[in-house]
């Protein structure tokens, strides 16, 4: 059921969902499941209405993440269409026979699915509803050496496992980019062999090379990647294999030509924005 709003009650995001037909939001007291608003859309030819109601149980990956779908079939039914485990997993093809709501990202060991990425349990990836991505910008995109973003804050670790140190978040589509950084191996001392590592990460996962640099090196190193998407949280992790030298990452640049357009008749709801957000 849609919410009803009480007078003087606070307004949140996820109540502002629950008003839209077929928003999407997690429980009240997060599970593996979510909720879904009322609606009705034609499928099949066919009005085919929903009362509202919670979602079927997502199941919890066995070793990587995944990417589901939420879809409404023509029984009025809420059906998940599984993807595939991958260390960087994409959404299956959309079924044309059922109506999407929305992708949901699954990881192994969650015990719920949330509105937010917490970087441990599943979430609410992206809004698939047709009559809000029609809404959205276009984007062509080639990577090239023109610079979008810049996150320029160095952040640096001693940890011999990977640590996140620099994360932007996208909210668009972005087909092809080069992304670059810079890593710099500052010296703590004598050490057998010393070497400062850093990687490109895409929503927790490594999708990128393996970089390295020794005591008091330098180096800008840069990688093309295609397939990002609005929501993608890109970063890069550093790590050191002795505590001789620490692992020192700066300059986190998005670099891509693009051409933004608009579907005829509707405005773009949000500017093509990257967002610095490191943790």
């Amino acid at each position: 059921m849609p919410k009803r709003w009480i007078p003087g009650e606070v307004i949140t995001a996820g109540g502002l969902n629950q008003t839209c037909p077929f928003g999407v939001v997690q429980q009240p007291v997060p599970n593996l499941t979510v909720n879904v608003a009322s609606g009705s859309v034609s499928l099949g030819g066919k009005i085919v209405n929903f009362s509202g109601g919670n979602s079927p149980q997502f199941s919890v990956p066995a070793s990587n993440p995944r990417i589901d779908l939420l879809c409404l079939n023509n029984s009025g039914e809420l059906e998940i269409v599984e993807g595939t485990e991958s260390s960087n997993p994409s959404a299956p093809s959309y079924p044309i026979d059922k109506f999407i709501i929305c992708e949901v990202y699954n990881r192994p060991n969650q015990t719920a699915i949330k509105d937010f990425d917490d970087s441990v349990n599943g979430y609410i990836r992206r809004d698939i509803r047709p009559f809000l991505v029609l809404q959205k910008e276009v984007i062509e995109s080639v990577a090239s050496d023109n610079v979008r973003n810049i996150n320029s804050t160095a952040r640096s670790t001693m940890s011999y496992s990977p640590v996140k140190l620099k994360e932007c978040k996208l909210n668009f589509d972005l087909p092809a980019c080069r992304i670059k950084f810079s890593l710099h191996g500052q010296p703590h001392g004598p050490g057998g062999n010393p070497i400062a590592y850093a990687r490109i990460y895409k929503n927790g996962s490594p999708i990128g090379t393996i970089r390295s640099v020794g005591p008091g090196g330098s180096a800008e190193f840069s990688e093309d990647f295609t397939g990002f998407q609005n929501g993608d949280l890109i970063q890069v992790y550093g790590w050191v294999n002795e505590l001789a030298i620490e692992s020192v990452v700066s300059y986190l640049t998005f670099c891509y030509d693009a051409k933004i357009s608009k579907f005829p008749g509707y405005k773009m709801i949000s500017e093509v924005e990257i967002i610095n957000q490191d943790p």
